[in-house]
């Protein structure tokens, strides 16, 4: 079996715990695109905040693609074009908000109206540490409800895990029926179109580029990427994975994300495709 396609997950996975893709994994990225395969980033950031990572691993080249927003965008990575996109109906993305401030009002809330803008209403604090990291603009609202004027890409809030899990648990039981709520790290937890996940971006992928799932690598670390490394050909989690994650893959990395956790895979990979 020749692998054609390694999608990796990238805070947690192939950045360190610095947001820095190492400099082990840039070397090994460089030589797997010199023998053929097609490697992206496969990411719940924005595509606006995926790019500079894209452009630092040599990624970002015409035949290249990325996936963002958590399988919901596939854009060319060079031109950064959209090819695909799925987004949070807006009456759906108001009723998960208005389901969130029912558990915690305080909560801080973002919608993605943009793929490099969030709102927000409250929580500027932790709305700022996020968008900063990330690299998306932010603009303070007055009511989600009256700014919302379309479809979102997603709702997310950005806190202190234990406070998240309160909303987590007050939620699980009724908003399933609006959109996938999901944690992406301890302290972010996403809402998303139904019936999309990493795996939806990579499926369609994979079909655009007639390539079979089989021969698809997914490497992640967090819940997010569940989907993904399930359906994959070849499903890898970085060894500082979440327990869930270890037991839905295929191989558990000997090294994390701070030691060249993506190197390891295409290593071995390397040996798999003679």
């Amino acid at each position: 079996m020749k692998y054609k396609i390694l999608a990796t997950d990238l805070d947690g996975t192939l950045n360190n715990d610095f947001h820095e893709i190492t400099k082990g994994n840039k070397e090994a990225i460089s030589q797997a695109v010199k023998e053929g395969m097609k490697v992206l980033i496969c990411s719940g950031r924005s595509p606006a905040s995926i790019e500079p990572y894209a452009k630092n691993a040599g990624l970002a080249e015409k035949g290249f693609y990325g996936i963002g927003f958590n399988g919901c965008v596939v854009f060319e990575a060079d031109t950064m074009k959209t090819i695909y996109e799925k987004r949070l109906e807006k009456e759906k993305a108001l009723k998960i908000i208005e389901l969130i401030k029912k558990a915690d009002s305080s909560a801080p809330i973002m919608a993605y109206v943009k793929q490099d803008l969030v709102y927000y209403e409250t929580g500027k604090d932790y709305i700022c540490a996020y968008s900063d990291r990330v690299k998306i603009k932010r603009e303070e609202i007055g009511d989600f409800s009256a700014s919302i004027k379309e479809d979102v890409f997603k709702v997310i809030i950005c806190w202190e895990p234990e406070r998240l899990k309160a909303v987590y648990d007050a939620l699980k039981d009724e908003v399933g029926q609006y959109g996938f709520m999901f944690y992406s790290s301890p302290n972010l937890l996403e809402f998303s179109p139904l019936g999309s996940d990493k795996s939806t971006g990579v499926k369609f992928l994979a079909k655009y580029l007639n390539v079979d799932m089989n021969e698809v690598i997914c490497v992640g670390d967090n819940y997010n990427d569940l989907e993904m490394v399930r359906e994959a050909g070849l499903g890898v989690a970085v060894k500082n994975a979440v327990k869930e994650l270890k037991e839905a893959a295929d191989y558990v990395t000997l090294k994390d994300n701070n030691e060249d956790a993506v190197k390891e895979v295409l290593d071995m990979v390397k040996g798999l495709n003679k």
